[in-house]
């Protein structure tokens, strides 16, 4: 499983880390703060999750979408992450499995990371410990991370 994280807010991308690496431990991702800098991470290497954000500098998350289902064999699931809720239709018709308003929430987070396991089975994760996991939540919750 490898994921990339195409966001131009580092604390966009540090959220989404922090919440991948809760929910899913060890799972490779790989970070960029452009559209630019996303197609060249899709061609030098497979990813089964991408998180675009719509808007960047150059080139944007829905333009990179584009390219990934015009151009890319065995397309990754594409999760749109956006401060914006005016462009989900766009997302959507571009394939989108999941559109995320910032800021990501735990519980959205979820819910895109299961829908993605339905759009393709081979994304499912091993099951991780639920009361591990509901500590972790409890405490982030408490200080107002969530």
């Amino acid at each position: 499983m490898n994921i990339l994280i195409a966001d131009d807010e580092p604390p966009a991308r540090e959220r989404l880390v922090t919440l991948l690496g809760e929910i899913r431990p060890g799972v490779p991702i790989v970070e960029t703060q452009d559209g630019f800098g996303a197609l060249e991470a899709i061609h030098a290497q497979a990813f089964d999750l991408v998180f675009l954000d719509i808007r960047m500098p150059g080139i944007d998350g829905l333009e990179v979408a584009r390219h990934i289902n015009t151009l890319v064999a065995d397309a990754p699931a594409v999760i749109f992450t956006t401060a914006y809720e005016r462009f989900a239709l766009k997302a959507f018709d571009l394939g989108a499995i999941a559109y995320l308003v910032k800021p990501v929430r735990l519980e959205a987070l979820e819910a895109a990371l299961a829908r993605s396991v339905r759009w393709n089975p081979a994304l499912a994760w091993p099951a991780s410990d639920p009361a591990k996991h509901a500590r972790k939540f409890l405490v982030a919750r408490s200080a107002g991370e969530l």
